[in-house]
């Protein structure tokens, strides 16, 4: 499969010649936009780091960037779009698309099925009997990643024989720590791949504590609702606890109000950057 190709499964309302010139031809600048729009990317460093579904935050993010951009598509063809980018961009995090021969053996591939050669035809073990399965050799596995592009499926319950027409590109990529074919890969995990990771990654490695902190402080600032009220009403509690338990407040604590505080303590630290920074002007 050449690289940067574009599959949208929708046999429902197939995509119009518009949205795939526009995924063909402009998905490289909508790319652009959402890297260089400072507030996508406190979104998305916000959902890597707080445990909010990055899913939530790509359904509202890069539709909003397509609207803009073309406002003369419908509801469904700004979603296919949305999913066509988030493909590309999951499929290139992740090293592009794998043919199946390359990937390792050890590797998963998520509903892989497996083989027997039956003379000329393989039978996927799923279909047999108990007591056939029981009769089986392990070198006799075939795992699909290895079936020939023209195979022959023979399935013994209906006595008939098909084409290998469910892989016919044999490519894979891989999602999380499996291997999905391209031709099964679900929205829902395209969605769920954060495109900001690795840059979070390579901060979190590279820039000390403070400066992370100082990144985290305004992200988090950026997304909560904390008043400059309820910052005076809340510091009292948040100082006495620091002397109580010996500890910062903890931003993934069960309890709300522990929460809370770390919204407050961002909250305070930003408004400070802020009024320090413009001191300086």
């Amino acid at each position: 499969m050449p690289a940067g190709t574009i599959i949208i499964d929708d046999t429902v309302n197939p995509p119009s010649d518009r949205v795939m010139n526009i995924l063909n031809q402009d998905r490289e600048e909508i790319l652009a936009q959402l890297c260089q729009n400072a507030d996508s990317i406190k979104k998305y460093i916000a959902a890597e780091t707080n445990n909010v579904e990055t899913e939530a935050v790509s359904d509202t993010v890069i539709p909003s960037i397509i609207r803009s951009k073309y406002p003369t598509l419908d509801a469904n063809e700004v979603r296919q779009v949305q999913e066509g980018v988030m493909q590309y961009m999951a499929i290139n995090r992740q090293g592009g698309v794998v043919e199946g021969k390359d990937i390792p053996e050890d590797a998963i591939i998520e509903n892989e099925r497996c083989f027997i050669k039956q003379g000329t035809e393989y039978v996927d073990i799923a279909t047999l009997n108990a007591e056939r399965k029981s009769q089986l050799n392990e070198n006799d596995i075939i795992k699909e990643r290895h079936l020939p592009a023209d195979a022959k499926i023979y399935n013994p319950k209906t006595k008939s024989s098909s084409s290998n027409d469910s892989n016919p590109s044999n490519g894979f990529v891989k999602v999380g720590s499996k291997f999905v074919n391209v031709n099964n890969l679900p929205i829902d995990l395209i969605k769920s791949v954060n495109p900001f990771h690795d840059a979070y990654e390579v901060l979190s490695r590279t820039v000390d504590k403070e400066v992370l902190q100082t990144i985290n402080d305004v992200v988090h600032a950026s997304r909560s609702t904390v008043t400059e009220a309820e910052a005076v009403l809340m510091w009292p509690k948040i100082v006495a606890f620091i002397k109580n338990k010996g500890r910062q407040p903890n931003r993934n604590s069960e309890d709300a109000i522990e929460r809370r505080m770390t919204e407050v303590i961002s909250y305070v630290r930003n408004q400070k950057a802020k009024r320090e920074a413009n001191s300086h002007d």
